[in-house]
């Protein structure tokens, strides 16, 4: 069994220079992933806001909390993917992290995408589309000396040596999408984008794209952090919303997680716990044997996930679920119909002490909390 203990509140002490930690903010609107990788760095996955008037991004709140300068210490920022509810923020977040490389998937690297990436931002609204997130965003890194990249399988994104000073390495590499992957995103997109190249003229254009209804191109991630005094290493895997589709997805990921073994201890788990993205060789080959699974519940409207039934079956895989909102199917949808008031924000953080290969500490805020409780 994973050892945790369990803390009342999130913390407000910065972790540790060989202290692992992972939080997740949802839902909100969207959802957002912190990562520190040791040494007062930090990496961020996604976007999510919270509260009423106006909107605000939670994971900037947090590190100011911690005594963290965000546009210092965060040295990466990936957006998986450019459905709304991944990137909202996206662009107020990239500014905020000035010394952040921003990566997308490589999916969105044709002409056409980046001709519209390139047009100026329109007037602020207070939810613009996706891809109007990306960009804000991607307007707000040109000119940096860290630009931007381009996620594609077995890339790395991050990577730090470890040190005299600092015997903690990490690396964040790029499990998906695949180069046969990134092709069906394409193809997917290349009618979206057709169909509204007649109203790209300015600014009202490129925010009427419809965003493609799969995932082929969102990108996994594999987060490494090892102590190389002790030894002792964690491992984070970040699903994304990529599904498996007819042997396409996760089976990709599996191919080239290879021989590696059963080590990844936390899992994001991929499409707020839908079966649409359950994959039991993922849990059966790359995961502990009880690993922590953190779902960022989506609720708009009369949909709602993880169901009943996506809950069941997660608890039945490992005791140690955490969903970063919680509450009954009638709180939660009355609190998803309308866009300007978003639902219950919460928050899960896990942290990990390598140096004394200490067990995880597991802390909720706001409305989350354990998902297999009950």
């Amino acid at each position: 069994m994973t050892p945790t203990s369990a803390l009342a509140e999130p913390p407000s002490a910065h972790p540790a220079p060989d202290e692992v930690e992972f939080s997740a903010f949802g839902p909100g609107y969207g959802e957002c992933l912190l990562i520190h990788v040791g040494g007062g760095e930090w990496v961020v996955v996604d976007s999510c806001v919270g509260g009423d008037r106006p909107p605000y991004l939670p994971v900037l709140t947090y590190l100011e909390r911690l005594g963290v300068d965000a546009a210092e210490a965060v040295k990466l920022v990936v957006a998986t993917h450019w459905h709304d509810d991944h990137v909202r923020g996206m662009g107020e977040l990239v500014r905020a992290c000035r010394g952040a490389v921003f990566a997308l998937s490589d999916a969105l690297k044709p002409d056409e995408v980046q001709g519209l990436l390139g047009l100026p931002p329109s007037p602020a609204e207070r939810f613009p589309s996706g891809l109007e997130e990306l960009t804000r965003a991607w307007t707000a890194v040109k000119g940096r000396r860290a630009h931007g990249k381009w996620a594609l399988q077995e890339r790395e994104l991050y990577g730090r040596a470890p040190s005299a000073d600092l015997p903690v390495r990490c690396r964040v590499h790029v499990l998906a999408p695949s180069d046969a992957a990134v092709t069906r995103a394409r193809e997917e997109m290349r009618p979206l984008l057709e169909a509204a190249a007649v109203d790209v003229n300015g600014v009202a254009g490129y925010a009427r794209v419809k965003r493609p209804d799969r995932n082929a191109g969102a990108v996994v991630l594999c987060v490494d952090v090892v102590d190389e005094t002790t030894g002792v290493c964690t491992c984070l895997l970040l699903g994304a919303d990529l599904e498996e589709v007819r042997g396409k997805g996760w089976t990709g990921v599996l191919q080239v997680w290879g021989a590696r073994g059963k080590d990844a201890e936390v899992l994001r788990v991929p499409h707020h716990g839908s079966k649409n993205a359950h994959h039991a060789d993922v849990w059966g080959s790359m995961l502990t044997s009880e690993p922590h699974a953190v779902v960022c519940p989506y609720v708009n409207g009369d949909v709602q996930l993880p169901t009943d039934e996506d809950r069941l079956r997660l608890c039945g895989l490992t005791p140690n679920v955490h969903a970063t909102a919680l509450g009954g199917r009638e709180t939660l949808r009355r609190a998803g119909k309308k866009l300007d008031r978003p639902p219950p924000l919460g928050q899960v953080t896990l942290r990990r002490r390598l140096s004394a290969n200490a067990a995880w500490e597991v802390a909720y805020g706001g409305a989350a909390g354990p998902a297999c409780a009950g």
